[in-house]
């Protein structure tokens, strides 16, 4: 069974661990998967009656072959997982055609919704872990997305975004002339609706990762309204923003969405995700030269102290600089179960501050606060003599 397309149920953040679970038999194996993919793990013998249930999407490395294994589990589950988790099961029946579909049969009747071959297992669990990976929208969800300002346009994005990650997890390539028609058509849905609605109807019906990427869509098309001159470049820098975090395809999703601090080893997997993103799409050769550097540098700051190339100054583009400010701003303004949404005048100040460090450029920021009704200084001086001025009058 496969699930795709929009973020639904699952991909929340959450506090129940994925763990991938083992016995004896696959311990070593469960083990290697486990450092590979950043995965806590457990044994079976370990998880106490009825533990199963307050388990996120839980992977099961086990011998489905033994009756006192299976019961395990059975005791363990108690109900049914809900609809709302994915339950995977590694397959090691091997080639023998009749034996794998004894051990599919007797997952299934354990309340598997994926199946995985232990033939090809770091490869599917790949994709099993990945945002590429998410259950559809209810059909609910998606008509009252419909209803709301800018949903239509949302929910094709969506759908689209849904697309690119699955796309990498599959190292197949996107179709990007349907990323630009999208990029197009968001574009023209942010100009009708306006931006403060536009993105309050995307934290509204999506969240996670999901609901960043539309936000910086959004962003990025209410900058490109008021700011770019001509259709052509208003399309690239939209598709650089559809494109942009598709990378992330390849971070496992647990570790994407976590609500919590990252350890040293999630952080870098995150952090990779710029460079997986460029080499999928430069690849493809279909991709326009300034939309790769924006997927590719958009975490570059212009002290040199980004990632991943460590450019400084002029060496990061206007198309990156632009991107990263919508970027950075989308993650300010965006909600999650842990943290509010900041208003736009906070972001924005937050932005300022930055480009006092010396980190994003100040021109696009003060393009940006326009977008949201505000007239900040020409210039980083002016902020400068600002900030003087108010430091003397304390």
């Amino acid at each position: 069974m496969s699930h795709s397309l929009q973020d639904g149920s699952v991909g929340k953040s959450t506090d129940r661990p994925l763990l991938l679970i083992h016995d004896d038999r696959f311990a070593a194996e469960a083990g290697q998967l486990a450092r590979l993919f950043l995965l806590e793990r457990a044994h079976i013998h370990s998880i106490g009656p009825n533990g199963l249930g307050a388990i996120d999407n839980p992977v099961f490395y086990i011998d489905l072959s033994r009756v006192e294994t299976v019961l395990s589990v059975r005791a363990k589950v108690g109900a049914r997982p809900p609809s709302d988790r994915a339950w995977a099961f590694i397959i090691a029946a091997g080639a023998d055609r009749a034996k794998h579909h004894r051990w599919q049969v007797q997952a299934d009747a354990l309340g598997a919704t994926h199946h995985i071959n232990r033939l090809n297992a770091p490869r599917e669990l790949k994709e099993f872990l990945s945002i590429g990976r998410v259950m559809a929208m209810p059909e609910a969800k998606v008509a009252a997305l419909r209803k709301s300002a800018g949903g239509e346009a949302i929910h094709n994005a969506g759908a689209e975004l849904g697309r690119l990650f699955a796309g990498l997890s599959r190292d197949s390539a996107p179709a990007i002339a349907e990323v630009a028609a999208v990029g197009r058509e968001i574009n023209h849905s942010v100009a009708s609706v306006g931006a403060d609605a536009w993105l309050s109807t995307v934290r509204t019906h999506h969240e996670g990762t999901f609901q960043h990427c539309l936000l910086v869509a959004g962003v990025v098309a209410s900058f490109a309204d008021r700011h770019i001159s001509t259709a052509a470049a208003a399309t690239r820098l939209t598709t650089a923003a559809i494109l942009h975090d598709v990378g992330k395809a390849a971070v496992p999703l647990h570790i994407l969405d976590k609500p919590g601090k990252l350890s040293p080893e999630e952080m870098a997997a995150v952090r990779r995700h710029p460079v997986a993103g460029y080499d999928h799409l430069r690849k493809q050769g279909n991709v326009d030269a300034q939309v790769l550097d924006a997927v590719r540098h958009h975490h570059e700051a212009l002290d040199g102290s980004g990632y991943p190339d460590g450019l400084k100054g002029d060496q990061i583009t206007p198309i990156v600089r632009i991107l990263t400010v919508c970027d950075i701003f989308a993650a300010l303004v965006e909600a999650r179960p842990y943290k509010a949404p900041r208003p736009p005048q906070e972001a924005i100040s937050m932005l300022v501050d930055m480009a006092l460090d010396g980190k994003v450029d100040y021109q696009p920021i003060r393009q940006l606060a326009q977008v949201f009704g505000m007239s900040p200084p020409k210039t980083l001086a002016e902020v400068n003599a600002n900030l003087r001025r108010i430091a003397v009058r304390a």
